[in-house]
């Protein structure tokens, strides 16, 4: 590696951290590449042979604002939401709803559905969430604002367009975010990551028991120098598990462990990536490759959340050693006013199905556009 290159590395994962992290704690190793962690600009683009690009949503008046995409293969049709709210309105508010769209035709085409969580009366409000497809059954695991509120689960109907309300399923309305996609560990209980705490935006982690996916635990990870919003999303191994949460005071990913399916947790220590404050989504593949995506600092760039990254370790690694850049150049300009109208592509949520991993986010918090990658083009 090039000595400018190396500088720009270091600025990216060391610089960033707080003394309190640099000097107290070494870093949890992440990144187990050849070469450092790849500074901005010198990031290799995913082959644009191989992926596609497909716009979900594109926002129109009166309904502009969209962020927390979701996805997921069900009986034959692709299914995609996020949390709206109206033109001028500002995320978390009591207008904020769960829009959802459809495809069957492999996600190239997408139609409109009815609110998969509709719009509620009062202070309170319905936001994005976590998909899981339970023995045969799909739900979806709804954040009832406002952040200090619990989780609720919803459940599609036979009809494939209805959705039933069943209420709040976190453990004495424990406040809970969900922000990735339920897995399974080797104990056969589920866990995902997302928001909880007093506030509602510190890292947690919720996990339920197979036989009664309607009774989710919350626990909160540690929280060390943590400041802002904490989404964590997971990823399992038996029972080992790694919770990557987002840190205002870091440059890279808060990482805290388990090795008892997530009774107890050590951390949080910073990881050797880099990494802005944005929300992170990690998973495993069906080829048993870890993966993590994340927004990377753009350096190069007067766009923060430009730099959308997908990182991929060996079969049954926790950690990765291959990075690609999702897509070129920057995001374009929002193109509606208000506050949280800016350029991004940013929070991110995937889905593996047919051998490609399907990865869904927002642009500028107004469209919900799609990635499509095979897997072979993971190599």
């Amino acid at each position: 590696m090039k000595f400018h290159q190396l500088s720009l590395w270091v600025l990216t994962t060391a610089l960033f951290l707080p003394s309190a992290y640099a000097e107290d704690k070494a870093p949890i190793t992440l990144w187990t590449g050849a070469a450092p962690f790849p500074a901005d600009g010198e990031m290799e683009l995913i082959d644009q042979t191989l992926v596609r690009y497909q716009k979900i949503h594109t926002a129109e008046k009166p309904m502009t604002f969209a962020i927390g995409a979701a996805i997921v293969h069900f009986n034959d049709t692709w299914r995609a939401c996020w949390a709206a709210n109206p033109d001028g309105v500002s995320e978390n508010q009591g207008t904020e709803f769960v829009r959802e769209t459809t495809s069957t035709d492999n996600a190239v085409t997408w139609t409109a559905s009815p609110p998969l969580a509709p719009q509620t009366e009062g202070e309170t409000f319905h936001s994005h969430g976590s998909y899981l497809n339970h023995k045969g059954t799909l739900y979806f695991f709804a954040k009832l604002g406002p952040f200090n509120g619990p989780a609720k689960a919803l459940q599609l109907d036979a009809d494939g367009t209805t959705w039933k309300d069943l209420g709040i399923v976190t453990n004495n309305d424990a406040t809970f975010w969900p922000m990735d996609e339920p897995q399974q560990m080797a104990n056969g209980q589920w866990i995902m990551g997302g928001l909880g705490g007093e506030t509602g935006k510190f890292p947690a982690v919720a996990i339920a028991n197979d036989d009664d996916i309607l009774t989710w635990e919350v626990t909160l990870l540690p929280r060390g120098d943590f400041k802002g919003f904490g989404e964590t999303t997971v990823i399992t191994k038996g029972n080992e598990l790694l919770a990557i949460s987002r840190n205002a005071l870091m440059r890279s990913p808060m990482v805290s462990t388990s090795s008892d399916a997530g009774k107890t947790w050590d951390g949080p220590k910073a990881a050797n990536t880099a990494m802005i404050p944005a929300k992170p989504y990690a998973g495993r593949l069906s080829d048993g490759r870890p993966y993590l995506i994340c927004n990377a600092p753009a350096l190069t760039s007067k766009v923060s959340r430009s730099r959308l990254c997908l990182l991929v370790g060996k079969p049954g690694a926790m950690t990765f050693d291959c990075v690609w850049l999702l897509r070129p150049g920057d995001p374009p300009a929002a193109r509606f006013s208000g506050p949280q109208h800016k350029p991004q592509w940013a929070y991110p949520y995937a889905h593996e199905h047919n051998g490609a991993l399907h990865i869904a986010h927002h642009n500028a918090k107004e469209d919900i556009e799609l990635i499509v990658i095979p897997l072979k083009g993971l190599k």
